[in-house]
C-alpha cells in the first residue's frame, strides 16, 4: 500500500497560500473524512468562524521558480 502525505490548502487571488490541514493519501485517493474537514476549515474562513495563524510571510512577491524542462 503506498501512501503519500497531501496538504490540503485553498489558494487566494493574491497568490497566498492558507494550508487547511494535511491527509494521507492512500494508494492514489484522500479519505471522505479528510476531505469534509478541509471543507469545513474553509467553509469557517470564509464566513469569519475561523483562526487563522500566520507562521511566514514575506513582503516580497512570489517570483516564478523556473525548473529545467518544466514550462
Amino acid at each position: 500500500m503506498k501512501k503519500q502525505l497531501r496538504p490540503l490548502c485553498v489558494v487566494l487571488p493574491e497568490r497566498r497560500i492558507i494550508i487547511l490541514c494535511g491527509a494521507i493519501e492512500k494508494d492514489g485517493k484522500i479519505s471522505p473524512g479528510d476531505l469534509e474537514r478541509a471543507e469545513n476549515l474553509r467553509s469557517a474562513l470564509e464566513n469569519g468562524s475561523g483562526n487563522l495563524v500566520i507562521y511566514y510571510q514575506t513582503a516580497r512577491p512570489m517570483e516564478p521558480v523556473s525548473r529545467p524542462g518544466i514550462p
